[in-house]
């Protein structure tokens, strides 16, 4: 089911990007491709 396998990509990204926020790290610079992958795909 694509669906099924969609909800599952969602949430391991999801988890993901909390690890990150999680670890304080500090971006230098703008991540195109980290924004896009949170922003435009939701």
């Amino acid at each position: 089911m694509e669906l099924s396998e969609n909800e599952e990509n969602t949430r391991t990204r999801l988890r993901e990007f909390g690890k990150v926020l999680g670890s304080g790290e500090i971006l230098e610079s703008f991540d195109r491709v980290v924004f896009e992958s949170v922003v435009v795909d939701f």
